[in-house]
């Protein structure tokens, strides 16, 4: 999950015993963690309503798909960002045909399955992905950053 900030001191409220023993990741300026993730999925994986239009997709040749995802406190949204057959655009009347709201929920089904949930707690979240539909694999956008509406005091 790429950047995440909790609404309290983690150190405060989660016993010891319950803590990771592994170091949290670096903080950036904006008090967000940054991690990355990566893992591979199965079409079979998605929610029955998302696999159509993940269908439509393939059936149009779209060979990557990117997305974004927010979350914390009691929500939690995915958005579809760009779909591309090989290097080139998805054709914008496929997109069309799908429908911005479906397109909409396979963002969040896919972010989903890279994060293994999201949304809900005492904390701020927000990440892109890609999903390679020829691979088979769900990956964090480096390249992500955090929006000025997320940041503190915004």
């Amino acid at each position: 999950m790429p950047y995440y900030r909790f609404d309290y001191d983690p150190e405060e409220v989660v016993p010891p015993e319950y803590r990771s023993k592994k170091p949290p990741p670096p903080k950036t300026p904006e008090g967000y963690w940054y991690e990355s993730e990566a893992k591979p999925f199965s079409p079979d994986d998605l929610w029955d309503y998302t696999r159509p239009p993940y269908d439509a997709l393939r059936e149009a040749g779209v060979t990557s798909f990117r997305g974004r995802y927010d979350g914390g406190h009691d929500e939690g949204f995915g958005y579809f960002v760009a779909a591309f057959c090989g290097k080139e655009p998805a054709p914008q009347s496929v997109l069309d045909a799908i429908g911005a709201q479906s397109l909409d929920i396979l963002a969040g089904a896919l972010a989903t399955l890279l994060l293994g949930g999201y949304g809900t707690g005492e904390y701020s979240l927000y990440g892109r992905f890609v999903a390679d539909f020829e691979a088979n694999t769900l990956e964090d956008d480096p390249t992500a950053t955090i929006p000025p509406m997320l940041l503190p005091n915004a």
